[in-house]
């Protein structure tokens, strides 16, 4: 049979830092073994322990757990997809007439509620196991079943209390469980969800405490689902799958805009302009030439900036080592290097690529530096290594410590080892890298420039464009590449809040570089209409 037993599996930083925690259950589930109503454990819930249950379920948690590795699933005949883990309860208005279905799949019932003041919280306390198996691939000698599937559905009872009054019933030597009858008794009829006998989340006529009794049952159905493939209704095709193929045509139809708006400008500004310095006799001094917009400053676009030198450098270098892991992680998972069932994994891969691509950071800011004529390149590099990790390192634990005073225990608040592990990276790995590329890019030759820098800068005019102004500009400039990856991610931060899976890595991978070209074509673009108005 199957029962759950404590297990100490290492666990990677990435599930570490995303709160992963696996404890074992007293589910006892014997093999090939159909049972009824079993009751699990019973609690008395005071009137903190139900508000905060009751919170719980207003913000929609769901409860995951696993069976042979396999996440617990609620399957959606209506909507033909499953969502991974089951919800704590469910919220309805008190004056529903809503009939609810025998088993709890309904989606309006099991992922939210309208947010109405005048309602009721019940909680799910009994679950249905579906497990499904496959024993074909076993040999006749073999008493080895693979399972192929864990499904659950939930229902919501007030299960009647025991008649001597007792709850357990304690002996030396065994725990036994008295019958109810509305589990396991002679005259109990199958659990189901009816509106008379629904378990709702508040303390009885007298304040006093709330008895919950948590019970379930297991069926087993055979299957012919091959082992390799169970893990297909995980990533099934859902109503929305299509709309990643047109966040990729969106994209696309974006990157060739902005590819087209600088073809534009490159083709007929610039060719006109540099066709007509070509055709100018250098010889001929006497000739005037007036010169306007973009060729007035070329003495001055190379100019280092007064303010700000080490803020730029800093963000320069840092986003190239960010821009550096996330690269490599794309590589891995389109080479399938990465397995998206592996808790963790990814955020580890990125974490450790990030931590080994300080070298880049360091070298790329420094040499930036350098370019500036700054003097203080040790200062620029001590910034590089510690201002973007320390800053987020203090929104984590920040966040992290909010967590835990709002919910205590049952959050998934993160560890102080698991904290100092990632400190210990940044300090022992990340900034001794960082320095190590420092030093070679100041060491390494000043960048060179096309053109020579005038002595006496030259005066900005005011522009009475609108657009090239701060934060409009800014703000323009950001405006196309975010709409050119906003469906996209709206899948990806989807995924990360709804705990599920995001496997299409080969889509976002393109979405990416779609970015990138959109990134670089609006930065050339606003750049042109910046020197056009003179403004170095």
């Amino acid at each position: 049979g199957i029962e759950m037993i404590h297990k100490m599996k290492k666990k990677n930083l990435g599930q570490r830092l995303m709160g992963h925690s696996t404890k074992p259950l007293g589910y006892k589930i014997p093999s090939k073994i159909n049972q009824s109503c079993n009751i699990l454990c019973h609690v008395s819930l005071n009137s903190k322990q139900l508000k905060l249950m009751r919170k719980l379920v207003k913000k929609q948690y769901r409860v995951h757990f696993t069976l042979d590795g396999l996440p617990v699933l609620v399957r959606s005949t209506d909507y033909n997809h499953a969502l991974r883990g089951y919800p704590l309860g469910f919220a309805l208005p008190l004056s529903t007439g809503v009939e609810l279905e025998p088993e709890t799949t309904n989606r309006n019932v099991v992922e939210g509620h309208n947010g109405h003041e005048n309602e009721e919280i019940y909680l799910n306390n009994h679950l249905k196991f579906t497990i499904y198996y496959n024993d074909h691939t076993t040999t006749l000698n073999d008493d080895k079943i693979h399972i192929t599937g864990f499904d659950v559905a939930t229902v919501s009872i007030k299960h009647a209390a025991p008649k001597d009054g007792s709850w357990f019933m304690l002996d030396s030597m065994t725990e036994t469980v008295p019958t109810l009858d509305t589990c396991g008794g002679m005259n109990s009829e199958p659990v189901q969800n009816k509106k008379d006998t629904l378990l709702a989340l508040r303390t009885d006529a007298a304040g006093g405490d709330l008895d919950v009794v948590y019970s379930y049952e297991v069926e087993w159905k055979a299957s012919e689902v091959e082992w390799p493939d169970r893990w297909d209704v995980y990533m099934m095709e859902t109503p929305d799958n299509e709309v990643h193929y047109f966040a990729i045509v969106n994209s696309l139809m974006i990157g060739f805009l902005l590819c087209g708006t600088v073809a534009i400008i490159m083709i007929r500004a610039l060719k006109k302009d540099i066709t007509r310095y070509n055709e100018f006799d250098i010889d001929d001094y006497n000739t005037p030439v007036e010169e306007s917009g973009w060729k007035l400053v070329h003495g001055d676009v190379f100019r280092p900036p007064k303010k700000g030198r080490t803020l730029l450098s800093v963000a320069v270098g840092t986003g190239l080592q960010i821009g550096t892991s996330l690269f490599f992680t794309f590589i891995a998972a389109v080479l399938r290097l990465l397995n998206p069932m592996k808790k963790g994994q990814m955020l580890s891969f990125v974490i450790i690529s990030y931590v080994l691509s300080g070298s880049v950071a360091g070298y790329c800011s420094a040499r930036l530096f350098k370019f500036f004529s700054g003097k203080h390149w040790k200062r620029t590099t001590f910034l590089t290594a510690a201002a973007f990790p320390a800053v987020l390192l203090t929104l984590f634990l920040t966040l992290n410590i909010g967590l835990y005073l709002s919910l205590g225990k049952v959050s998934v608040s993160v560890s102080f080892s698991t904290i100092l592990i990632a400190f210990l990276l940044w300090i022992f790995v990340s900034s001794p890298l960082v320095f190590v590329g420092g030093v070679f890019g100041y060491r390494s030759d000043k960048i060179d420039v096309p053109t020579k820098t005038h002595q006496i800068a030259r005066f900005v005019p005011e522009s009475r464009s609108w657009f090239v102004k701060f934060p409009h500009c800014a703000l323009l400039a950001g405006l196309l590449p975010f709409g050119s990856v906003c469906i996209e991610l709206s899948f990806i931060m989807g995924a990360l809040w709804l705990h599920q899976i995001y496997y299409i890595m080969g889509f976002v991978t393109i979405v990416c570089m779609i970015l990138t070209i959109s990134c670089s074509t609006v930065s050339m673009v606003f750049c042109y209409v910046q020197l056009c108005n003179e403004d170095y």
